[in-house]
Parts: C-alpha cells; structure tokens; sequence
C-alpha cells in the first residue's frame, strides 16, 4: 500500500521494492515454507496477495483502508515538496533578477539562516541543497526517498510570456516571407528559417525550456504556438 502510493505511475510492486528508501518495511519476512518474498507481485488493481508456499497458494485479502492510508500520506507529503520547490524557483527567479550574468542557483544558496528562504520543511527526507534552478528553464525538481524524483515546472506569465510571444511572432513573420518567396512549399519548419543568410539572422534562443526549432508551419498557417515544460502553450496569431 505504501509502494503504490508513493508510486501512481506504477501498476505493480514487487515484493523486493517494499524495502525501498521510506519503505514503513525494513527487512522481508523470514521463509516459512520455502516460499519468496522478494518475487512477490502485488498489483494496484486486484484485492488479494498470492504467495506459493510449499505445495500450496496462500491468498489474503487487501485492506483498503490502509491503501487510503498511505495515499494520504503521500499526497500531503507530494503537496509539501511542490510547495518547497515553488519557494526555491521563486527565491531563484530573484537571484537572477539581481545578478543579470548568473546562469544558475543551488539551493544550498537561498535555504539557510540569513538567505532568502530561512528554513524549510522536509517532506521525506529530501535534499534542497543540490536542488539547481538555471535561469533559462522553467523547472527544478528534487529525488524524494520513496518517491522518485519530483519537479515543479510553474506557467510562465508576465514580461517572460511577452518574451515568448514576440519570438512566435517573429517565427510567423519571417514563415510569411518565406513562402511569398517559395510559392512551391507546402511546409517549412522554424529551425530551417534561422541561422546564417536566413530570414532569422540569429537562432532563436529558449528562455524556459521551449524549444524554438521545431515548429511546423503550413502555407495556410493561422497560428504559430510552443509548449513549454510545464505543459502550458504559447500561441500567437498570425500577422496578416
């Protein structure tokens, strides 16, 4: 029950992970009947545990109650690491701010007595210290015991969603020009028109983590969009 909920992208536990860092289990149970705890697979959709010992298959029955339980737990404590790395991005955002030739922050340089974040709750045990945020990425994450690594990747508004939405427009512009030049092209890519003698002189640069060079724009194109890290989109409409 702890496993699977410390794990939602999983859909089964094999006896050996439930020793796993944060595991409530710190040692398997000793043989009986000659039967294998480490082989064990439990599934997160069936309500028994099956267990060959000796000649026969033992079965018991799932308490959900402690399945519910340990989801709980591990939503609050998913809750507390999000919220934990949302004050570093933060604290980060303003590092940067302040210091315009900086590229990228440890933790270690905003959590502590007389740095921008004082103190922080640790939810499993984990690390901030080594947590890195980079100036043009929108996301940092950290390894949580029993939980993987987890990351916070926030949407991007304000001047920085102006910054992106200009260089969208100046991708749907220099596409216009180049098929009133190319009349045969159905397509063109973003990547084909930067660089050396192109409509973009200069490669256009991700700011969060986009990716400019890949956006695929037809003849009769309306809109020209990107998706950042977090999942957000950026969409700008086409200049007529």
């Amino acid at each position: 029950a702890w496993y699977l909920a410390a794990h939602p992208d999983e859909s089964f536990m094999a006896g050996e992970e439930a020793l796993a860092d944060g595991s409530p289990l710190k040692a398997l149970p000793a043989s009986v009947r000659g039967e294998d705890y480490a082989r064990v697979k439990i599934s997160r959709n069936r309500d028994q545990i099956s267990i060959r010992a000796g000649v026969e298959t033992i079965t018991i029955e799932r308490d959900p109650a402690l399945a519910q339980k340990y989801e709980e737990e591990a939503a609050k404590r998913a809750a507390l690491v999000e919220e934990n790395l949302a004050r570093i991005y933060a604290a980060a955002r303003q590092a940067f701010a302040k210091d315009k030739d900086a590229l990228v922050v440890r933790g270690r340089a905003l959590i502590g007595a007389g740095k921008p974040i004082p103190k922080i709750e640790r939810a499993a045990g984990e690390n901030y210290d080594n947590v890195i945020a980079w100036r043009n990425y929108a996301s940092i994450s950290v390894e949580v015991p029993g939980r993987g690594r987890v990351s916070y990747r926030p949407d991007i508004e304000g001047p920085a969603l102006e910054t992106i939405a200009g260089n969208l427009r100046t991708i749907g512009r220099a596409a216009s020009g180049w098929f009133a030049k190319n009349p045969n092209d159905r397509f063109v890519v973003s990547g084909e028109l930067m660089g050396a003698n192109r409509p973009i002189a200069k490669p256009i640069q991700g700011q969060f983590g986009e990716d400019y060079t890949d956006i695929v724009m037809s003849r009769d194109f309306d809109e020209v969009r990107v998706k950042l890290p977090s999942g957000q989109t950026v969409t700008v409409e086409r200049a007529r």
